[in-house]
């Protein structure tokens, strides 16, 4: 019985490991192409185009921009040549662009020297490297400073919205974004709640002055900012 129970023990503690473990060896396997460049380590399933630098380089100067910005940290990032690589390690945010969890990000379908990330969909489906890179490492900065328990349960327009304004763009189209808002008309598309959630933020920080610390700890709703957009024919310059 003894030697049963130490079996299943030994079992158990190697289904864990596999669990924890194997992801990261996997990750390695694959995206066996590897550069450092500053605070990024960059892995990729094909060759990492010399390109990869400048955008890296923007990507910094983006995240500089936040008030909780913190050099200190470490990004690991992996950029996925086919959809195929991506889903492996991300299949619950396959349609996605990228996905992020606090230790690493994956990238979709990209092309490091055009800078461009599709994501699998047949609509504002195409962002920058450099967007979508700035957009998820913003979520870093604000778990590093909330608390990643805590950043889960914050208002998911100020976290969206300010990963957006950070990254200096959007999927959905400007021009149609802000004709739907001004004429209090709604997309059901995700990137548009991207959209209206990163103009929100942007209002909040460049025309009422606000710290995105305060946004986050004031009672701010979505509904009464764009009201107050719409008021007052808030057409901001784009990027």
């Amino acid at each position: 019985m003894q030697k049963y129970a130490l079996a299943v023990g030994a079992s158990v503690v190697i289904f864990v490991l596999v669990l924890v473990f194997g992801p990261f060896a996997l990750s390695r396997l694959i995206f066996n192409e590897h550069i450092e460049h500053k605070n990024f380590s960059v892995h990729s399933d094909e060759p990492i185009s010399p390109a990869i630098i400048g955008i890296l380089d923007s990507v910094d100067a983006n995240l500089r921009r936040s008030e909780f910005y913190f050099n200190r940290r470490k990004h690991f990032i992996y950029i996925s040549s086919n959809y195929f690589n991506y889903s492996i390690f991300s299949p619950a945010s396959h349609s996605a662009f990228a996905h992020t969890n606090p230790f690493r990000t994956f990238v979709s379908k990209t092309s490091i020297d055009s800078n461009t990330v599709t994501r699998r969909g047949a609509e504002n489906n195409k962002r920058s490297l450099i967007g979508v890179l700035s957009h998820e490492l913003t979520h870093c900065l604000i778990w590093y400073k909330s608390g990643f328990f805590h950043s889960r349960i914050l208002p998911k327009w100020k976290v969206e919205g300010y990963c957006d304004y950070i990254a200096k763009e959007s999927s959905f189209d400007f021009t149609e974004g802000m004709r739907l808002v001004f004429a209090k008309e709604q997309d059901a598309s995700a990137s548009f709640f991207y959209f209206t959630a990163h103009l929100c933020i942007k209002y909040l920080i460049e025309e009422r002055g606000m710290l995105y610390s305060e946004i986050l700890s004031e009672r701010v709703k979505q509904d009464d900012v764009l009201s107050e957009i719409v008021a007052n024919r808030y057409y901001p310059d784009w990027y």
